[in-house]
């Protein structure tokens, strides 16, 4: 006999908003993306056979490409995660175990994505985004902000048992929301900068 929970216990104790979890649709990622778990080695060989940067840039540059392709590989953990908790939870008996790996998991992905924002914004001596602009990228970073300084913030008279949580359309804290779709750009635009910087000598051509 399975237990039923009611909402307000689930609500308070696991996650608001995990009784109106009930599906997601996770976009894939372009092929090119999905095989990019060679990008560290392929990295490796084109500093040594063709060309090389000079530091502090060849740092920030393994980094970059260290970042998107752990973010990368964790997203499809994170998606395979997410429908798996799906097909293994009923109304009032969610797969509470399964929910928490699933959300610890998009956190490492969205965590992975920040800290290549920042290195992002030593190597290009540029920002990816400015403060409170609205933009994709802007609500990404304060939602890992949110992750990083957990402890929740009130919500009404309830405090938050954790500090984001998802929702069929994507990922929810106190303040900011992200979709599943806005974020799959996000990590699109990543790799699509990794693969002009993935070999030194033609990044310097392409530069030139």
């Amino acid at each position: 006999m399975t237990v039923q929970w009611s909402r307000q216990l689930l609500e308070r104790h696991v996650a608001p908003g995990i009784c109106d979890f009930n599906r997601a649709e996770i976009p894939e990622l372009n092929p090119s993306l999905v095989e990019s778990g060679s990008w560290m080695f392929d990295h490796f060989l084109n500093s040594v056979l063709r060309a090389q940067y000079k530091d502090p840039v060849r740092e920030q540059a393994i980094n970059c490409v260290y970042r998107v392709q752990t973010a990368i590989r964790i997203y499809q953990e994170a998606k395979s995660l997410t429908f798996s908790y799906l097909s293994k939870s009923k109304p009032g008996s969610p797969a509470i175990s399964l929910y928490f790996e699933t959300l610890s998991t998009w956190e490492m992905c969205i965590l992975n994505w920040q800290i290549l924002v920042l290195v992002y914004n030593r190597l290009t001596l540029s920002k990816a985004f400015t403060n409170l602009d609205g933009s994709i990228d802007q609500r990404a970073y304060e939602i890992a902000n949110s992750i990083k300084h957990s402890g929740g913030a009130e919500v009404g008279t309830v405090i938050p048992t954790v500090p984001m949580w998802l929702t069929n359309d994507g990922f929810q804290t106190c303040n900011y929301s992200m979709t599943y779709d806005e974020f799959a750009q996000l990590l699109t635009q990543a790799g699509e900068f990794v693969q002009q910087i993935i070999d030194p000598k033609s990044a310097a051509s392409s530069n030139a």
